[in-house]
């Protein structure tokens, strides 16, 4: 959503989490970017360019 939007930049990752230490804080954090953040490239079509429709 970030890149769709037009942000080209950096995401910083602050782990103040008190219950964990920093580094299992970061961790997590960058396993939910890896699960959150698209790693293909931005569509250049609509969805619904992709197909045939009829004409009514």
């Amino acid at each position: 959503m970030l890149r769709r939007g037009g942000y080209d930049d950096v995401v910083s990752v602050e782990p103040e989490e008190p219950f964990m230490t920093s580094d299992e804080g970061i961790a997590h954090s960058v396993a939910l970017l890896r699960r959150t953040v698209p790693r293909q490239a931005i569509p250049t079509r609509r969805f619904s360019d992709m197909y045939e429709w009829e004409s009514q």
